[in-house]
Formats: C-alpha cells, sequence, structure tokens
C-alpha cells in the first residue's frame, strides 16, 4: 500500500467513521441484527454509512444521539425482518423526526410545568433547543423556501407526501404527477411541445411515472424527492456522444486502463435508466465511427451490445466538432427548423481526454452556438440539456472539463460532471464486502443524481 492510500485510510475522517460504525454495530448486536448481514442485504453504498456523521453532528446531546441510533437500530431490525420497506437513507430522516417531535414534547411538558412558554409556542417551532431548527427569520424563511430560494409548490410536495405513504392511491399519485408536469412544461417549454396535438401525450408519460414511482424508489434506494424529478427526466429523450479514440485501448493510454470496457458497462446502465419510465429508447453516436447514424431508439442492452460490437475504437478526439455534426445539427436545430422536435432532448458527451478539435474550444462554441439559436430559444433553452463526464482517469481530460466548468458564460447551459463515471472504485470495494460484486444500485443512483442535478441546473 502506497504513503498516500495508507494516509488516506488513517485520515480523522476515516477513523471517525469507522468509530461510528462500531459503535452502531454494538447498537445492533444488542437487538441482535449483525452489521455485516445488514450491510450485504440493505445498504449498497458507503456513503450511507458515512451518513451516520450527521446523526453526530446533528444530535451532540449525548443521551439524545443514544435515542435516535437505537431508533435507527429499531428500524433496521424491523427491515431484516421484512417489516421496513423503506431504505437506510430514509430511515435516518424518519427517525430524526421522531427524536425532534420527542425532545419538542419533552421541553413541552418541561416549560410547562414550570410556566415558562405556552403550547402554541412550543408546537410553532418557536423555542430553540438540541435537534431543533434555531429561532431566528433566516432559518424560518428556509425552511419554507427550496435552496433556489423559490417557494416549493404543493404539487411537489404533494408528490413526496403521496410516494412515502403506502396506502396513498394511484389515482392520487398520477393525478399530482400530471399537475406537476403541466407546471414544468408550462414553465419551461414553448410552441406546444410535448402537447397530445404535437403528438406526444406528456400525460400517459406522467400516468406511466406514478404507477412505477414507489417501485423505482425501492429498487434504487431514492428519497422520494429524487423520485419526483424523475418525472422530469420521463419528459425527455436521451443522445450520448461517445470517445471511440485510440485512448480508449488500454494499450494505448499512459494508464494502461480498459477504457472500452469501461465506457459499454456505463452505457448499458444509462440505457436501463432512460428507459425506466418511458420506453423510447436512447440514441448513441460515436465522435470517429461511421455507421452510427441511425443508432437510435436502442431499448434493450442486448441491442445495444450487438452495436457496440461493430466500433473499431481509434481515431482522434474531435469531440466539439461531432458533437455538432451528429447531434446538434440533426437531432435539434433541423428538427426544430422543420417542426419535427417533439421532445426535449438530454445530451452528453463521454470523453477520456482533451479536444483535439483544431480549435479546443470548439465544444464549447458548439453548445453555447446552440443554446443562443433562434432555433432553441423558440421553443425554449431547457429543450437540450447538455452534460459532459469523463471515463478514466486522464488529467487532460479533467482539465477539459474544468475549464468548461470555470466559464461563466456556460455555467447555466453544460453540467460538468468532474468523478469519472467509472471511478467507482471505493464503492466497489464496499460492495464486494457486502456480497454485492456488481454493485448495481449504488452506480445506477451515481448516475441518476448527475441527469438529475443537470436537470436542476438547466430548468425552472
Amino acid at each position: 500500500m502506497s504513503s498516500q492510500s495508507t494516509q488516506a485510510s488513517d485520515s480523522p475522517e476515516r477513523r471517525n467513521i469507522e468509530q461510528l460504525m462500531s459503535h452502531f454495530a454494538s447498537v445492533l448486536k444488542a437487538k441482535k441484527v449483525q452489521l455485516g448481514n445488514l450491510l450485504a442485504k440493505h445498504i449498497f453504498d458507503y456513503d450511507d454509512l458515512k451518513k451516520l456523521e450527521r446523526l453526530q453532528k446533528n444530535w451532540s446531546d449525548e443521551a439524545e444521539y443514544k435515542e435516535v441510533i437505537g431508533r435507527l437500530a429499531d428500524k433496521m431490525s424491523e427491515k431484516m425482518a421484512g417489516k421496513f420497506a423503506l431504505s437506510f437513507t430514509q430511515a435516518l430522516d424518519i427517525v430524526e423526526d421522531e427524536e425532534r417531535e420527542a425532545v419538542k414534547e419533552r421541553r413541552k411538558a418541561k416549560s410547562q410545568a414550570k410556566g415558562l412558554t405556552t403550547p402554541n409556542q412550543e408546537e410553532s417551532g418557536l423555542a430553540d433547543g438540541p435537534g431543533l431548527e434555531p429561532s431566528n427569520p433566516a432559518s424560518l424563511a428556509g425552511s419554507i423556501f427550496d435552496s433556489n430560494g423559490s417557494k416549493p409548490s404543493s404539487k411537489t410536495s404533494d408528490i413526496e407526501s403521496l410516494v412515502r405513504q403506502e396506502d396513498s392511491s394511484i389515482a392520487e399519485l398520477e393525478q399530482a404527477y400530471v399537475e406537476y408536469a403541466e407546471d414544468f412544461i408550462e414553465t419551461n417549454f414553448k410552441n406546444g411541445l410535448l402537447e397530445p396535438k404535437n403528438g406526444i401525450d406528456f400525460r400517459q408519460t406522467m400516468r406511466k411515472a406514478a404507477q412505477k414511482a414507489k417501485e423505482i424508489m425501492k429498487l434504487y434506494d431514492l428519497d422520494p424527492k429524487d423520485t419526483k424529478k424523475l418525472a422530469k427526466l420521463a419528459l425527455y429523450d436521451f443522445a450520448i456522444l461517445c470517445d471511440d479514440s485510440w485512448s480508449m485501448h488500454a494499450a494505448c493510454n499512459k494508464k494502461g486502463e480498459d477504457r472500452i470496457t469501461r465506457l459499454k458497462l456505463t452505457l448499458r446502465k444509462i440505457t436501463e435508466l432512460a428507459t425506466l419510465i418511458e420506453p423510447s429508447g436512447i440514441s448513441i453516436r460515436f465522435i470517429n465511427h461511421e455507421e452510427d447514424g441511425n443508432w437510435d431508439q436502442i431499448r434493450s442492452q442486448g441491442y445495444l451490445d450487438s452495436l457496440l460490437e461493430t466500433v473499431e475504437w481509434g481515431g482522434f478526439t474531435n469531440i466539439g466538432t461531432e458533437l455538432n455534426d451528429k447531434i446538434i445539427q440533426p437531432m435539434v436545430i433541423d428538427k426544430m427548423r422543420d417542426g419535427a422536435f417533439k421532445k426535449p432532448l438530454i445530451v452528453i458527451a463521454i470523453t477520456d481526454g482533451d479536444p483535439t478539435d483544431d480549435d479546443p474550444r470548439t465544444f464549447e462554441k458548439m453548445i453555447a452556438a446552440c443554446k443562443g439559436s433562434e432555433e432553441v430559444k423558440g421553443y425554449g433553452e431547457a429543450t437540450v440539456v447538455f452534460i459532459v463526464s469523463r471515463v478514466g482517469s486522464d488529467v487532460a481530460a479533467k482539465d477539459f472539463l474544468s475549464s468548461i466548468e470555470k466559464n461563466k458564460e456556460l455555467k447555466e447551459w453544460i453540467y460538468c460532471s468532474m468523478d469519472q463515471l467509472d471511478d467507482n472504485a471505493a464503492f466497489m470495494r464496499h460492495a464486494t464486502l457486502a456480497g454485492k460484486a456488481k454493485g448495481d444500485k449504488g452506480y445506477a443512483r451515481k448516475i441518476l443524481k448527475i441527469f438529475l442535478a443537470a436537470l436542476d441546473q438547466q430548468t425552472k
């Protein structure tokens, strides 16, 4: 082991997490639950366990911390017995809410006994205390506004509430999703995009989203807030531009990385996620491959694999030129001019290095030209969402993404995923220890988070 990795494993953060895990394991053991068995069956990501630090931070009072850890252990005991269907992360939210209520009740009883406050003051949350939000105007404002300063709609709250409820009806959820999509479309799109009269019935898509919402939430251990956002994702088609340059071969890059296999695995997962609700499939194009002009509506991994077998993997990385020639012009601008643009599009560019276009800023210029075009403005800028990410650990690719991220003019037009799409090493180690060598759920969740973050950035 290198000195660098030794230092990382011995970092204060790592030691603290291990101590928290050890304490949690002892609490679980008292309830006849082995942490190892829990990890193997129900926790798929090391980041999940890191959230124990959140409890430590939020509940500095030792007695309250012990209570909330005990509540969490109870939920996990129920989960092992098949009596608790939600995820570890969702259990954290629930036990903290329960503890806040318990603290509030104790403080209310104590205050009433002393005659210091009225029940109404306590119930309104205006009294400060451990585990409760401080009663200052900024905090109270923050509790009713979301992260971008806008007041969340009641429709959004309805969806989250209905998804959480085991006994909520599909009809209620369908209606909430339809209303949510109506607001989103009205705010972000123009020119009748996604209206039934133009050949796309978004309401039917939202009904499908509602019917699958709880299943998807459980399948990928998603928070209800993210499940709600999947409704937006289902409104979009996907087009992916892939790097097939020489450096994708292990023998042709300094790191000796087999980036071809990594890219193929990533494409399979994106295909799965892109067809979760609306099975219209994805479009894939390559920078150098010339026979990909009709690689559209890819719905199955088997069909995807058969196409990828024909790619020869060689050439340069003219990512900006090919993005424009293979995706922006034919799939966006030309279709808008012809009145054939039916659904908004998420465009994902995946590379393993920096561009070899004559102008290294061609990629950025093509996206800026697309977003600023009269055609896109006519449909709404949110009709085309751009994401750029990387496979492999080439520093040049990281620097390329970093330069885009620092470009203030493009800040709201391109979402840069600075982490490697295939950088799953820490997660895979944890998954292997937990007896889940593939680690599908954690990786799928990682990709979903990228999609949802891009939508948050480039839509209203």
